[in-house]
């Protein structure tokens, strides 16, 4: 059996407009019952009518929370991008509490993976070559042994738990390494010429300021100083965000949308060597992020996904089955 609630672990709650899947996360937020809920919620875009009163909708799921638990809250008055949004709101998490979980407004996650995060941050706590433990397994299939979890080199981020010391790490401007760094960065991690050349373009097009995100910068902070992330045997979260309401994820594509919901046992059964599943990450980067396309598709895909609204975009990506 799993251990059960109060959770002590501290948890960020990052939320926009979306009051529907927001009160849904709060809702699987009561089967462990976090003692701290930090809650942070993103300012109404001027730009677009009605707003204003969807982000008071998602403020006001605050007073939802019926179980023990003391509430701190960041809700913005002015809008940001979805990248300063979500990055802010996770460096205040991180500037009150040394360590916690971490979920945006569009994320489920099993009870399990809440304790499988306490267990492991504890765990690992002064190992700093694990920055991230993960609630995603994206290819399942792909692992094997009787461990209960793994080690990759990427960083998923639907439902994840780190450490101020790894936070502090992220270099979201990405102002402190150049292309020669990210070469030897990436040859020192990958050793397939697809994978380097996927996250070769990725770099630039997030250099170019057009990509309105954060996960790709935590990624290459993540590699950059040589760190693993933890993910679960199975997979743990389910993303209910997919629609037109979502910043980035507006379409749903069959390698996520066949994705399970699973659960851990205890004990868990912990690796016998800290090294990346090498198994999974390539089944991830072959079927999640499509890195066997050819250079210039992938190209030509970010480029364009760079230049359209997120409505579009997802129109266009259905359009071309991207």
């Amino acid at each position: 059996m799993i251990p059960g609630p109060p959770l002590e672990t501290p948890v960020l709650l990052i939320a926009y407009r979306r009051a529907s899947t927001t009160r849904t996360v709060i809702q699987s937020l009561r089967a462990v019952q976090p003692r701290k809920l930090y809650f942070s919620v993103n300012g109404p875009n001027p730009a677009n009518a009605g707003e204003e009163a969807q982000c008071q909708s998602v403020r006001e799921l605050a007073d939802e929370i019926d179980w023990d638990c003391q509430v701190e809250k960041l809700f913005r008055k002015e809008h940001l991008s979805a990248r300063d949004s979500i990055a802010g709101g996770i460096t205040w998490f991180f500037a009150n509490v040394e360590e916690g979980i971490v979920l945006e407004d569009d994320c489920i996650c099993d009870p399990s993976f809440f304790f499988f995060a306490r267990e492991l941050l504890e765990r690992y706590r002064d190992d700093p070559r694990i920055m991230q433990i993960g609630a995603t397994n994206f290819a399942p299939r792909a692992f094997s042994g009787p461990a209960s979890y793994g080690f990759s080199n990427f960083a998923y981020i639907w439902g994840w738990a780190s450490w101020r010391r790894a936070w502090s790490k992220c270099d979201l401007e990405m102002s402190s390494f150049g292309n020669d760094d990210v070469e030897r960065i990436l040859k020192s991690r990958f050793t397939r010429a697809e994978d380097i050349s996927h996250w070769r373009v990725l770099y630039r097009y997030l250099r170019s300021g057009n990509l309105n995100t954060w996960d790709g910068q935590w990624n290459f902070s993540v590699f950059r100083h040589q760190g693993l992330s933890v993910f679960p045997h199975v997979n743990l979260v389910h993303n209910i965000g997919f629609g037109e309401l979502s910043t980035n994820t507006t379409t749903l594509t069959t390698a996520v949308g066949d994705m399970q919901l699973g659960s851990l046992d205890w004990p868990l059964v912990h690796p016998d060597v800290i090294e990346v599943d090498r198994a999974s990450d390539e089944a991830v980067s072959d079927t999640v992020f499509g890195v066997r396309k050819s250079y210039r598709t992938l190209h030509l895909k970010m480029r364009v996904a760079s230049l359209l609204s997120p409505q579009l975009r997802g129109k266009v990506k259905k359009m071309l089955g991207w």
